[in-house]
């Protein structure tokens, strides 16, 4: 595959003046200027792993990908000149949102790692307590309805009030993250139970961008969930050759219904940063320090495939 350069823009999805990519309507802030954040997402497979920059410089990952992909994860964050974590949020304990979590802790010093209080179900492998413990870096346990400020960046905390020990899955931890008119819903392992209790929540669902819940498969990401997010991007962590499951054409087609782009965990480069300005959004491939990479007129091969 080739490393793309092309430049995706789209705008947030708000209210206001009209996005002339999808003809979706966004709100217009006049004479606010929020800065930069970007949202890096990794392309490790089958794994969560996703590194924000905010407006102030801060750095935080969002789940931390299997222990195999730390190479990749490391060598994203060292191309992007971090040396340092400002926090390390995990949705869940299973080994492809946290298996990373050691190295990294071990590797980039964290000021803190941000977990859910009621999830006792999931961290099977891996014991954030120990680990955080270990590298001298602060344990918070995150209950739900909390809003962080990280720097630019608005954080918004949900979780299911009671765990549920039948389905790991359905006690992740999710995160919107607001900047500008811009906002990210991620979402991480949780199924059509988890979002049902989500929307029945009056948490904020509407984003333009979504992280699919368990990596895309058919378990999560109901047509009434879509129409509560109203997403114009959609990441996908999964792909073909790892997870055959996370490209399936139900969610596809509910997807190219709602005309969003979709990405997924594929191709030669390190990731895909999406960065706002908090009005517009632009997906650019991240490249090595020794990638070339080569300049295309057409979309990314992980865009729009659906």
């Amino acid at each position: 595959m080739l490393a793309l350069v092309l430049t995706v823009l789209l705008l947030s999805g708000c209210g206001g003046k009209t996005n002339e990519t999808s003809g979706k309507p966004v709100e217009s802030i006049s004479g606010e200027d929020v800065g930069t954040c970007t949202l890096t997402f990794i392309t490790i497979g089958k794994g969560d792993a996703f590194l924000l920059t905010t407006p102030q410089g801060k750095h935080y990952m969002v789940d931390t990908g299997k222990e195999k992909d730390y190479d990749q994860i490391a060598q994203t964050l060292q191309t992007k000149g971090v040396t340092r974590l400002d926090g390390i949020f995990l949705s869940h304990g299973h080994k492809d949102h946290a298996g990373g979590l050691k190295q990294l802790l071990k590797d980039f010093p964290t000021e803190k790692v941000y977990i859910s209080g009621v999830d006792n179900v999931s961290y099977h492998q891996i014991d954030p307590r120990a680990a955080a413990a270990k590298a001298r870096t602060e344990l918070v346990e995150l209950w739900g309805g909390e809003t962080l400020d990280l720097g630019g960046v608005t954080a918004e905390v949900w979780m299911p009030k009671t765990v549920d020990a039948h389905n790991e899955n359905n006690n992740s931890l999710v995160l919107r993250l607001s900047h500008g008119a811009n906002s990210f819903l991620l979402m991480g392992d949780a199924e059509m139970e988890e979002e049902t209790m989500l929307m029945a929540s009056n948490f904020p669902l509407q984003s333009t961008l979504l992280k699919l819940g368990h990596h895309g498969e058919t378990d999560a990401t109901s047509p009434a969930f879509l129409n509560r997010v109203k997403p114009q991007i959609a990441l996908i962590t999964g792909n073909v050759e790892e997870n055959p499951d996370s490209v399936n054409e139900t969610i596809a087609a509910l997807l190219r219904q709602r005309d969003v782009t979709v990405y997924y965990s594929e191709g030669e480069t390190l990731g895909l940063d999406v960065i706002s300005d908090g009005q517009t959004l632009q997906v650019t491939p991240v490249a090595s320090e020794n990638e070339e990479i080569v300049k295309e007129t057409s979309a990314p091969q992980s865009a729009g495939r659906i």
